[in-house]
């Protein structure tokens, strides 16, 4: 919106003077624009406000008091035309200095000058030169001219300018109250967005806290059901795997009959007759008794070590399956290292160095299937890790050890390592720093959630480019089951280590 609109009141007639107000008309507008979009300001671009003001004056009254020079106007009027211009100047250069331009409602006070000026000087002094100079043109003496316009000033017109600076008042007070009612506006939508934005970031949590909740109840349950099925599983295999067993026992001990009674028929055989001893070789030599012989113990040997190792793996399954936690227990955890090794998958190995360090330590009272769990988690991060560098070859180390009133299991790694960003974020459900598609984010949030629920921690030490360190700490002494806590997968705070960037996640308060 324009504070002044340009029209025929302030022609004066006067030929380059017109434009020249024209373009002060237009930096008016400008400035009253800025003074509408802001509360107060920029100083930058008041400071280029002034240098434009001071182009123009300069140039603007250069022009008018060569042109009184030429006309040759009442060496009174000329006088106090350029006092005038004199006056305005030092009130520019005053703009300058800094207590002003930083002081409030600096932008106000610059528009209302301006305007204050457009009335006093174009339509009052400008008006004046402009109609002298008329009379001048008709014949009229510089002298006479003065004086007629004194006249003239000092009557109406005198309250006519008097009524236009209150007019220009007006408009000011009127542009002010506009900027105000619009900053006060922007400061009620300001208010608002920000109430809006912690109503969201209040709804963000809770959501977060629902995901976590959710995602618990689906890790425990689909853990549930995976060991239900591994523990059918291995019950179903062990049944006809007693059977294989029991046979392959007996097809040992009748193998062991027919080549007693071949054996006694080949002792037998120099006294039989020539055919029966030709049809006796011949039989033998188309068995191939003596390879069958050697090869039969070394098939039944092999097969019996085969019967084994399934019985091995099927304990193993067993054992493994009870993921849904249960009660707590006396547990070692050098054999749940075991036991979880044995069950790994043999694909995610390739380019892989296993190597264990146990060192002495008493039992912990735990609940074995969830730290078994943690356990191959760790593992498959680990090997998630070394298979995301370029040439997919690493070392896991794994061992256990003894710390304060508890022990750990660690697992190391040579992989990729993580940014302190992506450490402070590990444990969150659902995050995960894998393609879309490849990975669920819950394999550290599952394991942070074990210590959780034996009121241990889990450390992270990791370095970019070479390798991480977690560290499951557990209390000797365990938890009895009234003592076991909820565990809220969002609910953990990290407490950060500045020297080796190590960040301990522990317990819910």
């Amino acid at each position: 919106m324009d504070a002044l609109t340009w029209s025929d009141r302030f022609l004066t007639g006067m030929e380059g003077v017109d434009d020249q107000h024209h373009r002060l008309v237009d930096m008016i507008n400008a400035f009253g624009e800025l003074c509408s979009r802001h509360a107060e300001v920029p100083r930058a671009e008041l400071e280029a406000v002034i240098d434009e003001l001071e182009r123009y004056t300069r140039t603007h009254f250069t022009d008018e008091e060569a042109l009184m020079k030429r006309s040759g106007v009442d060496a009174r009027f000329v006088h106090h035309h350029q006092r005038q211009h004199g006056q305005f100047l030092h009130e520019v250069r005053n703009m300058r200095a800094a207590d002003f331009l930083g002081a409030p409602e600096t932008s106000r006070v610059v528009l209302r000058f301006l305007l204050h000026w457009l009335a006093f000087h174009i339509l009052g002094t400008d008006m004046q030169l402009a109609r002298q100079l008329e009379r001048v043109a008709r014949g009229e003496s510089s002298q006479d001219a003065f004086a007629a316009e004194v006249r003239e000033v000092e009557g109406p017109a005198q309250l006519l300018l008097g009524a236009l600076d209150d007019l220009m008042r007006v408009v000011a007070q009127r542009n002010t109250e506009l900027t105000e009612a619009n900053r006060t506006l922007e400061a009620r939508v300001a208010s608002r967005t920000s109430e809006l934005q912690a109503a969201n970031e209040q709804l963000t949590k809770t959501v977060a806290t629902l995901r976590s909740t959710q995602a618990n109840l689906v890790t425990t349950e689909k853990l549930a059901s995976v060991g239900q099925l591994a523990s059918g599983m291995a019950h179903e295999i062990n049944n006809p795997l007693a059977f294989i067993s029991a046979n392959v026992s007996s097809f040992e001990a009748h193998a062991q009959s027919l080549l007693t009674v071949v054996d006694c028929a080949l002792q037998l055989a120099p006294g039989m007759p020539a055919p029966m001893r030709a049809q006796l070789d011949r039989a033998c030599t188309e068995a191939d008794v003596d390879f069958v012989r050697e090869d039969l113990g070394q098939l039944v040997s092999e097969t019996k070590e085969g019967l084994r190792r399934v019985q091995d793996i099927v304990r193993d399954l067993k054992d493994f399956s009870h993921v849904e936690g249960g009660a707590f227990s006396e547990v070692d955890l050098k054999g749940c290292i075991e036991s979880t090794l044995k069950v790994f998958p043999n694909d995610r190995r390739t380019g892989i160095t296993f190597t264990t360090q146990f060192e002495p330590m008493g039992k912990v009272r735990c609940q074995a299937g969830p730290v078994k769990q943690a356990v191959l988690n760790l593992l498959l991060n680990a090997t998630q890790a070394i298979h995301a560098k370029p040439e997919r070859t690493g070392t896991i180390t794994v061992r256990t050890g003894v710390e304060a009133d508890g022990g750990f299991i660690e697992v190391a790694d040579s992989g990729v390592g993580m940014s302190p960003e992506v450490v402070a974020r590990a444990c969150e459900p659902f995050f995960t720093t894998r393609a879309p598609g490849k990975g669920t984010g819950l394999g550290l949030t599952t394991v942070y959630n074990c210590a959780q629920a034996h009121t241990g921690r889990l450390d992270i030490n990791s370095e970019p480019g070479v390798g991480s360190t977690f560290r499951l700490w557990l209390p000797f002494e365990g938890l009895r089951a009234e003592q076991v806590p909820v565990v809220r997968g969002n609910d953990f705070n990290t407490r950060r280590y500045s020297d080796s960037g190590l960040r301990k996640l522990e317990e819910a308060r």
